[in-house]
């Protein structure tokens, strides 16, 4: 008797190949789309950092205005009146309120000393000099009458410390930009 051949119809051989490629189209679809998710994860990373360092460029902009507009509130300078006065102008203008503890370190008159102002409020003062120091600051309407001593080599103002409303201490050195030195 001859052997019974057994025979695969073709249609079987056929679902089987298309079940094998399935399974392998199946596997590298998830191998490309697993590729894929970690592109996405890095590529979401990516942002992230860029976000956070325009962030901090913004913040850094914001704080260096911040500090400039706070340098541009308050102005000293050295000057003489039309009544042959001598002292410190010291305007605030405003920005930032009142401004406490404000305290002038000058230079003049043959010595190194320092004008301390309890509180000084929005506008343009004067505080004359004399020999044994300072007088109280004066509210003036302009300067108009003053003229700047910007040329002398023995009047000068070295730095400016105040704080501001909410306790902020900030110092100006020689017309620089203002300085947070505390918080």
């Amino acid at each position: 008797m001859r052997d019974m051949e057994t025979s695969i119809p073709y249609s079987e051989i056929f679902s089987i190949a298309v079940a094998i490629i399935a399974i392998i189209v199946s596997a590298w679809a998830a191998f490309g789309t697993r590729k894929n998710e970690k592109e996405m994860v890095i590529l979401q990373r990516r942002q992230v950092e860029l976000g956070e360092v325009q962030e901090y460029r913004a913040q850094a902009t914001a704080q260096q205005e911040q500090q400039l507009s706070i340098a541009r509130s308050l102005h000293t300078w050295w000057a003489r009146n039309s009544e042959n006065e001598w002292g410190v102008v010291v305007e605030n203008n405003g920005d930032l309120g009142a401004l406490s503890q404000v305290e002038i370190a000058v230079s003049g008159n043959n010595r190194n000393s320092k004008i301390k102002i309890k509180n000084l409020v929005p506008g343009i003062h004067f505080v004359k000099s004399e020999f044994e120091g300072f007088l109280h600051p004066r509210k003036i309407k302009s300067v108009d009458t003053f003229e700047p001593l910007a040329n002398s080599t023995k009047h000068s103002v070295l730095s400016s410390e105040f704080s501001d409303a909410v306790g902020n201490r900030w110092q100006i050195q020689n017309g620089s930009k203002a300085v947070k030195i505390n918080n």
